[in-house]
């Protein structure tokens, strides 16, 4: 079946093409996918696993405290891209006054696959923090921070009343 142009305005209803050969094929506007079908397959005849494109967002989230401290976050919205199982994320926000004992823990926008023993595949970093320096680490479903000089956790009190900002990559359970 050979197709030379496709007008939006031209067709009454969705046109579907059952394994069409396509050379060089212009598409003008969004090319959707119906819902529950496989995606995008790349021709990889080397690879040792599925080549299929079948998820890509981009969004924002709320990020929280996942310590279970129950200490309440402001101007907390993270942004995302997802990308299959790929997510990288980026959040600014500023942590109240409290003297919560916890280790500081963040939230992820989807669940981290594991990795080798039990933290989720990726890595995190912290761009900004008013109250000295700090590095992250991903473990399953959030971030948790740790002092570069002593490599102690650090609690929420150490952070305390100041801005922080992070950002990072993990594998997601999909």
């Amino acid at each position: 079946m050979a197709i030379s142009t496709i007008n939006q305005n031209g067709l009454s209803a969705p046109l579907t093409l059952t394994s069409p050969t396509l050379t060089s094929p212009t598409v003008s506007g969004n090319l959707a996918f119906a819902a529950g079908t496989s995606g995008i397959t790349f021709n990889n005849t080397g690879a040792s696993v599925n080549s299929t494109l079948n998820d890509y967002e981009v969004g924002t989230y709320s990020v929280s405290d996942a310590s279970g401290a129950g200490i309440s976050l402001s101007a907390n919205t993270g942004t995302y891209i997802k990308i299959g199982q790929m997510v990288y994320f980026w959040f600014d926000l500023n942590i109240p006054v409290t003297a919560s004992g916890t280790q500081a823990q963040f939230s992820l926008p989807f669940n981290g696959a594991a990795g080798n023993g039990q933290g989720a595949q990726g890595g995190a970093s912290v761009m900004y923090s008013s109250k000295g320096s700090f590095y992250a680490y991903i473990y399953g479903n959030n971030i948790r921070l740790y002092s570069t000089s002593n490599g102690a956790s650090t609690p929420w009190s150490t952070i305390s009343n100041s801005e922080f900002s992070a950002s990072g990559f993990y594998k997601a359970t999909f």
